[in-house]
């Protein structure tokens, strides 16, 4: 995975590094939590076509994960295949699986809700949706921020620093939010999303402190902002993070 970022990266030669990260999902076929890693390198490179490729056989291998639905359906939907997208969302939400709950099925519901508001002549919908705001106003945000993760063992903090120095926490270990881990891995989910509604004049801060995965593979984060949530000039951007040790916390990036 290394290699084939440096390839990229540096030597502008992305077509050997996807060839180089192909030949590596062959050698791990049946590892989901390598497949995802080197997914989310196909998406942060805009290879849009390739991520699908793995995220199909990743379904193929956890059928059961709502994330490996959330997953496939969110990576046809940035090939603008949008009726693919809204039927894997829907072949999730018609198990009878709720979707009104404040983790992966509220992450859901967004990106269903987006489709809505601003897919909704292509995505061919058949079924009766009722969003959960009453105009696309409501629905916008200044930013929408979604963390995912390769390997649910993993275990961290993220924190959030406003422009006046107000500090939020998002607690992701088993000792202190033991809950919300069983969570994750009876359900099936390794993401989370936040939105700030308005971002002001200064910056905001995002840190984490990574604390292992009792694993000897790192983890690896993928981190998609999404400026200017659901309005016509919306932009997102991808970046993928690697975590090998554990370490002090570290500043991942800065909104302004």
């Amino acid at each position: 995975l290394n290699t084939a970022r440096f390839i990229n990266q540096h030597y502008k030669d992305r077509k050997g590094s996807i060839q180089l990260l192909n030949e590596l999902a062959i050698s791990y076929k049946t590892n989901p939590e390598v497949l995802k890693a080197i997914a989310f390198q196909f998406q942060e490179m805009n290879a849009k076509n390739e991520a699908i490729k793995l995220f199909e056989n990743v379904f193929l291998l956890r059928p059961n994960y709502v994330q490996s639905y959330r997953d496939l359906a969110n990576a046809y939907k940035e090939n603008d295949n949008y009726k693919k997208a809204w039927r894997m969302y829907m072949s999730y939400m018609l198990q009878g699986k709720g979707l009104n709950d404040k983790t992966i099925g509220s992450l859901l519901y967004n990106e269903m809700e987006w489709l809505f508001y601003n897919r909704k002549n292509q995505v061919g919908m058949r079924e009766k949706f009722l969003p959960k705001n009453k105009t696309i106003n409501d629905f916008r945000s200044e930013a929408r921020i979604v963390f995912e993760w390769n390997t649910s063992e993993a275990e961290f903090e993220l924190e959030f620093v406003n422009p006046d120095k107000q500090i939020f926490v998002f607690d992701h270990k088993l000792a202190s939010n033991p809950s919300l881990i069983e969570d994750e891995k009876k359900t099936g989910y390794s993401s989370k999303e936040f939105f700030i509604s308005e971002l002001g004049g200064g910056e905001w801060l995002v840190n984490i402190n990574y604390l292992g995965n009792k694993k000897p593979e790192p983890t690896y984060f993928k981190v998609t902002i999404y400026s200017d949530w659901s309005q016509p000039y919306q932009t997102q951007m991808t970046s993928l993070f690697k975590f090998e040790d554990e370490r002090e916390k570290v500043q991942l990036f800065v909104i302004k």
